[in-house]
């Protein structure tokens, strides 16, 4: 699915390693002739009005210690060469099952998304 949406080739990489709570997953694109900002403005095109995404370009040093207790996705790329390293991290306790459970029942409720989420 990935590659049909974006048109490129993409190598992806969820990393399981002995870590207190979270999940981060790193994606390799190539084939993608975007500069940084375009690269933002098409981030923020998708997620600029999610309330549970942030986007951090260019972060140094990705973490899942970022977004423990959150219901938040944060997602941090970089452009190395003419590839991209894109990341998303969540907190699998929270943004997993339970928080998704909870923002799903709130919009077809009718509630507002972020009830209880915050």
């Amino acid at each position: 699915e990935m590659v049909q949406e974006l048109g490129c080739s993409v190598l992806f990489s969820p990393h399981l390693v002995p870590m207190e709570r979270g999940i981060m997953a790193s994606m390799y694109v190539s084939g993608l002739a975007l500069s940084l900002e375009e690269m933002v403005a098409c981030y923020d095109a998708q997620y600029g009005k999610e309330p549970f995404v942030t986007v951090m370009p260019n972060l140094e040093s990705p973490s899942t210690a970022m977004v423990t207790g959150t219901n938040q996705c944060l997602i941090s790329f970089k452009q190395v060469g003419e590839h991209w390293v894109i990341f998303s991290m969540i907190d699998n306790l929270v943004k997993g099952a339970s928080g998704q459970a909870v923002q799903n029942m709130n919009v077809m409720c009718g509630f507002e998304e972020t009830l209880g989420l915050y």
